[in-house]
């Protein structure tokens, strides 16, 4: 479908899967945006195995959505993309660049959020995104300090901080800001890293309001 109908009709289609059915079912989902021209095959491979990556992480029954955007042929499955560019470990703690997959309300909560940062300068968004992806917890952390100070809309910076703070897995409780990741507890004790700034810089254009939902 077109790139702009992808968010709504995917959250609409699981909010009212349960209702509909007149049982106790969910849905996952996944969502992959790519270039007309991009194999269909390799495409909808891809999605599958975004999806079936969702269905593993879902807890208490509950549907998730997981979404890539295809930004070259490197991507082949989601596992691997997962595994070499949204995980990696600093030390024994596990860093995650991103906090898919989403519930509905958690994905509707990152929809608000890209409104309410629609004036962000898309330079200072990318530059939060390079960052995320530096290869260390201390290079990620000098690069986003020098982004907040020349980040002069006051407004906008404290609701950049909030959202890194707030947007977490379920089950995990916050530690400590560490932009631009969170650090996390669990229950069992395991400190983790997250972060929703590479999740809301893909999504930017496919989001409301973005170069693409036209």
């Amino acid at each position: 479908m077109p790139a702009q109908y992808a968010l709504p009709v995917t959250l609409d289609l699981i909010a009212n899967f349960m209702d509909q059915t007149n049982r106790r079912l969910s849905l996952s989902a996944s969502i992959v945006w790519s270039h007309p021209t991009y194999p269909i095959s390799i495409w909808l491979d891809l999605a599958e195995d975004a999806l079936q990556f969702a269905k593993r992480q879902r807890r208490e029954q509950k549907g998730l959505i997981n979404f890539l955007v295809i930004s070259s042929a490197n991507h082949r499955d989601f596992d691997s993309y997962y595994r070499a560019a949204l995980h990696y470990l600093q030390g024994e703690m596990p860093v995650y660049r991103t906090i898919r997959p989403y519930t509905p309300d958690r994905l509707k909560e990152l929809l608000e959020l890209r409104q309410q940062l629609a004036n962000v300068s898309r330079t200072r968004l990318e530059a939060l995104r390079r960052a995320v992806f530096l290869p260390s917890l201390f290079q990620a952390e000098l690069a986003a300090l020098r982004v907040l100070t020349h980040w002069r809309n006051r407004d906008e910076r404290q609701r950049v901080l909030s959202s890194v703070r707030s947007f977490i897995p379920p089950g995990e409780t916050v530690q400590q800001l560490a932009f631009p990741f969170v650090r996390t507890q669990n229950s069992a004790g395991t400190t983790s890293f997250y972060t929703v700034l590479a999740d809301l810089a893909e999504l930017w254009d496919f989001l409301p309001g973005g170069d693409n939902a036209d």
